[in-house]
């Protein structure tokens, strides 16, 4: 796959899951508060002496952090390339990535039974961060290990 098609494919992906991100705080405080208590009911077959409610906690925290890890690990390729360079993809990702988390925010305190939580705006870039990084840690050792093979 050429450089200019997996550009396309990874851009492709980012706009799907922040359109997934979207849809999934469009839900009321009823629906989400189902859908990840179901989760947590299951995750108590793993961990057994867990309490639901922690479990539930915990699962919601790292939903925000697993998402936006996903985000920014398909944005900061992207981003890189576009900017031409790693710093400046780096924290374009970061920017972008506060800016959708600071709109989805925004957008929950619309809707009934949700409400805006800068602390999981936080959550959000720091999975943001967490992704971005770990694409680019890979990548650099990956161009180490290449100019090594030389």
């Amino acid at each position: 796959m050429d450089d200019r098609s997996m550009g396309v494919l990874i851009a492709s992906s980012a706009t799907i899951l922040l359109g997934s991100i979207f849809f999934l705080s469009g839900q009321t405080g009823e629906q989400t508060a189902s859908l990840s208590l179901s989760i947590a009911r299951w995750l108590m077959w793993f961990f057994p002496g867990a309490s639901e409610a922690g479990l539930h906690m915990w699962l919601r925290k790292l939903a925000h952090i697993g998402v936006y890890f996903v985000e920014g690990a398909l944005l900061f390729p992207a981003l890189r390339r576009t900017l031409r360079g790693a710093g400046k993809g780096f924290a374009a990702t970061l920017v972008l990535c506060a800016l959708i988390a600071a709109a989805d925010e925004a957008h929950k305190a619309l809707i009934p039974g949700r409400h805006c939580s800068w602390e999981e705006a936080g959550l959000n870039v720091l999975g943001a961060f967490l992704g971005a990084g770990a694409v680019l840690i890979v990548g650099t050792l990956r161009a180490r290990r290449i100019k090594a093979e030389r």
